[in-house]
């Protein structure tokens, strides 16, 4: 029995426990002891280390979490990156090489990460999820090799977007070395819930784009105030919120974005009698 198919084996007989009982803080050691077993062996094998970005699609710069990721890691050539979706037609910014694992059971997700990292030695791991899917990837990937895990929740799914179930988000987060929130109240509704300690980091942008000063128009009045939405909406609830407040309001707002249309539906023109002006995506701003 070579190697793959030995993993194959011990990660099947892994997870069919674990599916049929909930994990023991026994059965959770001995987990990590054999994980951290087969990753001695696999850097004895493999030549070629490398940190794993796990997202919920494409990393490129029609996204908001693409844009961070390729601000956070401007050289990433040594970096592999797995997802559970193709939204924009597999093309990818970022990494040396991209993967595509899909499926809902462990033990699929599982198998496909150890047939498409044969070659690589995983050493640290950053898990931003978003779908069911990213979670279970990220949880087969600390099973299978217990590298240091660091959670970037940009997202919510689970709390107030229940699109998560708790078990997975909690699994997850047990797992993790640390956890990160994107925003302060996303970090204390996480910390509340879950009972995990969240660090707050922030999207970060060039010095220069913050404005220092006061605005001299806020006396204008709302019917003349015009404001600028940067980035894509993910929900129909909160495109219709969004629509409400500007058509009640009479404020007006410019939105460069790239939406995707089979979540969400829209016409520019009704768009328009709301008062958002849908502008293309502006991909390089100065």
């Amino acid at each position: 029995m070579n190697f793959v198919a030995f993993t194959n084996f011990l990660t099947a007989l892994n997870y069919h426990h674990a599916e049929l009982a909930e994990l023991t803080e026994n059965h959770y050691t001995l987990q990590q002891e054999l994980a951290d077993a087969l990753q001695a062996l696999g850097r004895s094998i493999h030549s070629l280390e490398r940190d794993i970005v796990i997202s919920h699609c494409e990393i490129n710069a029609d996204h908001g979490v693409g844009v961070l990721l390729q601000r956070l890691f401007p050289n990433s050539d040594e970096l592999l990156t797995i997802r559970s979706h193709d939204l924009y037609s597999g093309q990818q910014e970022f990494g040396d090489r991209h993967f595509l694992v899909q499926g809902e059971g462990f033990i699929t997700i599982a198998q496909q990460v150890q047939s498409l990292l044969q070659y690589y030695a995983p050493r640290r791991l950053l898990s931003v999820p978003y779908f069911p899917e990213d979670y279970r990837i990220s949880i087969a990937l600390k099973r299978l090799y217990n590298c240091p895990l660091c959670v970037f929740i940009m997202d919510d799914q689970n709390i107030y977007s229940p699109q998560v179930p708790d078990s997975l988000v909690e699994e997850l987060l047990y797992r993790a070395d640390i956890c990160l929130g994107i925003s302060r109240p996303l970090c204390d509704a996480y910390e509340a819930k879950f009972k995990r300690k969240f660090w707050f980091v922030p999207p970060v942008v060039q010095g220069h784009l913050i404005q220092t000063e006061q605005p001299q128009s806020w006396d204008r009045s709302p019917s003349e105030r015009q404001g600028v939405m940067i980035g894509n909406v993910w929900s129909q609830q909160w495109l219709d919120q969004l629509r409400s407040l500007c058509r009640n309001t009479g404020v007006k707002i410019d939105w460069y974005g790239n939406p995707n249309r089979d979540w969400l539906s829209f016409t520019e023109a009704e768009l328009g009698e709301d008062g958002i002006n849908f502008k293309a995506l502006c991909r390089k701003m100065s």
